[in-house]
């Protein structure tokens, strides 16, 4: 067999390691020992070599520059095992959801009602588009994921629009949406990192907060754009496609079902949402498989269910970057976190200590600004959940947790190099800088400010 035979036979093995970091990553939150750890660990690392080929250079670059950082701090502090144990588990839950929410993810795509759904969407007028998929960009990427946000940048792709500066706003009205979902919903990584670096905080506690943060930036949303949004006069919407509403009602409805039954299970066996939700999405894959299955061809068999959910697992191979950056990140960060000399976090701490706004606006830029300049949201998380803690700053727990969370989400919108930026551009053609900070630079400061203002009031 060549070399590259061989690397293609242990790629397709690949996803049973991911399958086994879930197990094992379910094995620990259910209380196991420590063989859960290293069943974690060895699941991981036979995951990336497998997969390999699919890392870019410039991620291995990265994970690299972690790695060797994180051996030079390792003696200057108080770095340990328990840094990188923690650092394992942090990688292994969003992992876990990521690769679950995928599986889920593409049964769902085969939804007619989704079909029927993003139809409608590409014959709205303008202004009914603009509010849609706004009000979409919450919905579907909680049950597509990523994919979820691949369809709706290709509604706002089609269509005929007045400008430019039409066109451009439909993108953004999407990835502010988007970045606010994120503020609430459990299948993201940005609440799953954050839930499993504060384990005495549910998900349900960060709801209300995160739904309240999330309609607020669909209207701030709404106001940067006023002048492109009011000028523009649109003639009558076309009717409804027939089932248009009954589709919409159907997906949501299913929606907030897989939620219920999963926040249900987090309680009953005492585990995160994220882990209840790597738990059921793959049973739940499978069994929509089955369902679409009857309906397309008749086909009532479990072995076809089957062959649609294999297939899909097969693609999981193309998560190898992002498993290794978020070990390597997880690890990395908890490292560094704890190599930092106190005596540098007590200065800082004694600048920021007793003034809740500045502490907020301090925790929030600190994302933004390192985002900007190309450094991952995940290290700079990490770092300042466990070097800037909510004691060490006098704030309550919840407040801290919501300033990284809306840091994360507003970085997420504004640097140009974002996953989601860059996927808008390539959608709409346009450079990363234009369709993220140069379009979002208000935006960004007014969402700054006004989570600044309402976090230090809850504080």
């Amino acid at each position: 067999m060549t070399a590259t035979g061989g690397r293609a036979a242990g790629a397709d093995k690949a996803p049973l390691l991911m399958a086994g970091l879930i197990v094992f990553n379910l094995w620990h939150l259910l209380g196991g020992p420590v063989a859960a750890f290293w069943g974690i660990a060895l699941s991981a690392t036979g995951f990336v070599w497998l997969a390999r080929s699919a890392i870019p250079a410039s991620i291995a670059r990265i994970c690299a520059a972690l790695v060797l950082i994180g051996l030079v701090v390792w003696p200057f502090g108080g770095a340990g095992l328990h840094s990188i144990t923690r650092g394992v588990y942090i990688g292994a839950m969003i992992a876990s959801v990521m690769a679950s929410v995928s599986l889920l993810a593409r049964a769902a795509q085969r939804s007619p009602g989704l079909q029927t759904v993003t139809g409608y969407l590409s014959v709205l007028t303008y202004r009914r588009r603009y509010l849609m998929l706004a009000a979409a960009s919450q919905v579907f990427p909680c049950l597509l994921g990523f994919a979820g946000v691949h369809m709706l940048f290709g509604v706002a792709s089609r269509g005929a629009h007045a400008g430019e500066t039409e066109r451009l706003a439909l993108f953004t009205a999407i990835t502010r949406s988007f970045s606010a979902a994120t503020l609430w919903s459990p299948t993201f990584g940005n609440m799953v990192i954050l839930l499993a670096l504060y384990p005495q905080l549910r998900w349900s506690q960060v709801l209300p907060i995160g739904l309240s943060f999330a309609a607020a930036t669909i209207v701030l949303s709404l106001f940067v754009d006023r002048r492109v949004f009011l000028r523009h006069h649109d003639q009558a919407d076309e009717p409804p496609p027939p089932g248009v509403v009954r589709a919409s009602v159907r997906v949501l409805g299913s929606m907030l079902a897989f939620f219920a039954v999963v926040v249900a299970v987090s309680l009953r066996l005492e585990i995160p949402v994220s882990g209840a939700i790597a738990m059921l999405a793959p049973a739940v894959a499978l069994g929509l498989h089955g369902y679409f299955n009857v309906f397309e061809s008749g086909d009532r068999t479990a072995a076809g269910a089957w062959r649609r959910f294999a297939t899909d697992a097969a693609a999981l191979r193309g998560f190898a970057p992002e498993v290794l950056l978020f070990m390597a990140a997880g690890c990395g960060g908890s490292v560094i976190a704890d190599s930092v000399p106190p005596a540098w976090i007590a200065y800082a701490v004694g600048l920021l200590a007793g003034h809740a706004a500045l502490a907020i606006l301090a925790l929030m830029l600190c994302i933004i600004l390192l985002s900007c300049v190309g450094l991952h949201p995940v290290l700079t998380v990490v770092l300042l959940a466990s070097t800037f803690t909510p004691q060490a700053l006098g704030l309550p727990v919840l407040p801290h947790f919501c300033a990284l969370l809306t840091g994360w989400g507003i970085a997420s919108v504004v640097a140009p190099f974002s996953m989601l930026n860059m996927t808008a551009a390539r959608y709409s053609g346009l450079a990363p800088y234009q369709i993220s900070m140069r379009q979002n630079w208000q935006f960004g400061v007014v969402a700054v400010v006004v989570a600044t203002l309402g976090l230090s009031l809850l504080a």
